[in-house]
């Protein structure tokens, strides 16, 4: 389907740029080995606030300010029973990347570990852009159950078919909705122009 980019959203590309190296994935794992901070630590007895005899311990952890690239990919939200548009999903998915930079992921959160910030986030999303996306992605499901539908055994039909109406008035319905949107905005321009 189509793709919502966080790309054009407020990041500093040179930076990223400056600092981005490719290479193969037969080397990847050694990069990444050499390239994590090995730290010593001790462990602390909570009931004393000292540290404790012989719990000396090593870990590794990744180095700061190192940028991770990643997807986040939904995929039809209705088979879960949720009916939720795509701007409800990004809107989500965003207070939950803006929450990393004080909850954090992974291990040892009460040592200050694993907080992040997820870049892209301080530019809002373009309502016309997730418009598009979200037509597109009803457009091509549809074709591909229309493609599903040629081949399919006859038991199979009655269901495909279902969701192919299911999909065509979820479209009209957002089309009407839209339309509606557009009247109350053509109102409103008409009567600050009077």
């Amino acid at each position: 389907g189509a793709r919502l980019n966080f790309k054009d959203r407020g990041l500093d590309f040179k930076e990223i740029f400056d600092r981005l190296v490719i290479v193969s994935d037969s080397v990847i794992s050694q990069i990444v080995d050499s390239n994590l901070e090995v730290r010593t630590s001790v462990s602390i007895d909570p009931t004393t606030g000292a540290a404790e005899e012989g719990a000396l311990f090593t870990y590794e952890a990744i180095p700061r300010t190192t940028i991770f690239y990643f997807d986040v990919v939904y995929q039809k939200p209705e088979q879960f029973g949720l009916n939720l548009g795509l701007n409800d999903i990004v809107s989500t998915v965003e207070t939950g990347f803006k929450l990393f930079e004080f909850l954090g992921v992974g291990g040892m959160g009460t040592r200050g570990f694993g907080k992040l910030r997820v870049l892209g986030l301080d530019k809002a999303h373009d309502e016309i852009e997730l418009s598009k996306i979200h037509a597109q992605n009803l457009v091509n499901e549809i074709k591909e159950l229309e493609g599903r539908l040629k081949k399919a055994k006859p038991e199979e039909k009655n269901e495909i078919e279902g969701r192919i109406k299911e999909l065509k008035e979820k479209a009209k319905q957002v089309y009407e909705k839209m339309k509606k949107i557009n009247s109350v905005w053509e109102n409103a321009i008409k009567e600050v122009e009077r």
